[in-house]
């Protein structure tokens, strides 16, 4: 019986902290959101996870550059040279990017003029596209393949 009557209570109990935290839940989603500052060393990107570990860049980099040495018939090992060479350029551009994605993050005018200056910049591609665009008609990849035999031929 008295285990019984402890469960019980202990079942009470229970009801009781759940109606409770519903009432507290329905307090805290009535409350605006209001922006606190993070503290230095994370940010809402988490741009600065580069910066502990130094990761490397050469794996990520034979991915990219492997299809294309297959692709070209290039020798083998050439994706390893390249991927060699270009990490350690990755790993010192990338914090200062970093750095500066951050500042813009930071200021709403930066911000805006960044992404005018994309648009802007996407702008005169699509006017320079559309206007070779009329002498070339076909898919970007039969473009570049056109482009690539031309070289190839010295033309270029």
């Amino acid at each position: 019986a008295a285990g019984h009557e402890e469960t019980s209570a202990l079942h009470e109990r229970i009801d009781h902290l759940e109606r409770r935290c519903r009432t507290l839940q329905k307090k805290l989603d009535a409350r605006p959101i209001i922006f606190q500052a993070t503290p230095s060393g994370s940010g809402p990107l988490n741009l600065e996870a580069g910066q502990p570990q130094k990761q490397s860049w050469e794996p990520w980099l034979l991915t990219l550059v492997g299809p294309v040495a297959r692709r070209l018939r290039l020798a083998p090992g050439w994706e390893r040279r390249v991927s060699s060479t270009a990490a350690p350029l990755c790993t010192r551009l990338e914090q200062p990017l970093r750095n500066f994605t951050q500042r813009l993050l930071q200021r709403d005018a930066w911000l805006w003029v960044f992404y005018a200056h994309l648009l802007i910049l996407y702008t005169v591609v699509a006017s320079c596209a559309a206007a070779s665009g009329s002498a070339n008609p076909g898919s970007p990849a039969e473009c570049v393949e056109a482009r690539m035999r031309l070289a190839s031929q010295g033309h270029v």
